[in-house]
């Protein structure tokens, strides 16, 4: 996800934010309709070499209605900022 820098978001249901990354051949735009998402937390590792970590949390198929207000960022801006923030992202109450 990481090579093809996947388009991810962050959203939110009652259990709290989480990102979720649509999988698609890179380059393509996302439309609504049907994708595979996959929903993770990423954080500062711990281990020695190794920058980011990614926690998935959950992967399946989805129906996407895509909202041309919702905020949406390539992946690795949430690597970014896992690593120089040195903190989860997202933040459990939202970033």
């Amino acid at each position: 996800m990481l090579d093809i820098n996947a388009m991810s978001m962050q959203v939110h249901d009652k259990r709290g934010f989480y990102n979720l990354a649509v999988i698609t051949p890179a380059g393509q735009q996302i439309t609504t309709g049907l994708h595979n998402t996959v929903i993770y937390y990423m954080h500062k590792s711990q281990l020695d070499g190794i920058h980011t970590e990614m926690r998935v949390k959950s992967c399946y198929e989805k129906h996407l209605r895509v909202d041309r207000r919702a905020k949406k960022d390539k992946i690795r801006t949430y690597a970014k900022r896992a690593y120089y923030e040195e903190r989860r992202v997202p933040k459990p109450t939202g970033d």
